[in-house]
């Protein structure tokens, strides 16, 4: 209780507070144990401005007509201030790393995005991209409607010359499975961007009656339903410890 007062009073002590306590105090008109007003006289003004003896007056004041609430709301302060005593140490938050967005560069028709991650934006290995990669991607690889999409568009070899004026951010699957193997993503979230992106280009630049189109929209809803089976607190793996395998000494090799 001791350590609670002098905390607060050094707060009500302060310049901005202690006229505001003083002024509430004389406005309640708080009576003493015995019932009568509170005097103030002018020799008394001295030990009013002592912050500790405010509060410790105020306290006496409100909490003498209780039977023993001096120690139950003495019990709870003591509680409280452990508590923030003890309180735990917030780990820092991981920010992941922003890419900037990526120019395109078209070379014979062709834009390939980058598969390496770079010192400014590394990447790491979590439980959701290991997903990805031994679930998710397989499934969406071996799908008879992802032929389309494994591989860069080539817009010389399409006829598509105005491809890349339209579809500033080109993205295939054969990219996003560099990535994952090269450990590029950051985090799932970004893989996950990675596959919507391939279907926003297609439905951009596509008329949605064509065929490229519904078998996009067929294949969006396989890969929407996979990312939902993903884990859903995404945590770091780390490197796993060398397995040695168990076997006999040398030179202790047995008869047959």
């Amino acid at each position: 209780m001791g350590d609670f007062i002098e905390a607060f009073a050094a707060f009500v002590g302060s310049e901005t507070l202690a006229p505001a306590v003083e002024a509430g105090a004389e406005a309640a008109g708080v009576t003493d144990l015995e019932g009568k007003p509170p005097e103030h006289p002018a020799e008394a003004k001295d030990e009013l401005e002592d912050p500790k003896a405010i509060v410790e007056s105020i306290l006496d004041d409100l909490l003498s007509p209780l039977d023993g609430g001096r120690y139950i709301v003495q019990g709870i302060l003591d509680d409280l201030l452990s508590d923030l005593m003890a309180a735990p140490t917030l780990t820092p938050l991981v920010v992941a790393p922003v890419r900037p967005a990526m120019a395109a560069r078209v070379v014979r028709g062709k834009v390939q995005p980058p598969t390496q991650p770079s010192a400014d934006h590394p990447g790491r290995s979590t439980n959701q991209l290991l997903h990805m990669k031994r679930k998710i991607l397989p499934a969406i690889w071996a799908h008879k409607f992802t032929w389309p999409f494994k591989k860069p568009v080539d817009a010389i070899k399409l006829g598509i010359p105005d491809y890349h004026n339209i579809v500033k951010q080109p993205m295939d699957f054969g990219t996003i499975r560099k990535r994952l193997n090269n450990k590029y993503y950051w985090s799932g979230s970004e893989c996950r961007d990675d596959v919507r992106l391939v279907f926003t280009n297609c439905f951009l630049y596509n008329k949605p009656e064509l065929d490229i189109s519904m078998m996009a929209r067929t294949l969006e809803k396989v890969c929407e339903g996979l990312m939902e089976r993903m884990p859903e607190v995404e945590e770091e793996e780390g490197p796993k410890p060398a397995f040695k395998r168990k076997g006999r000494p040398p030179g202790e090799l047995g008869h047959r």
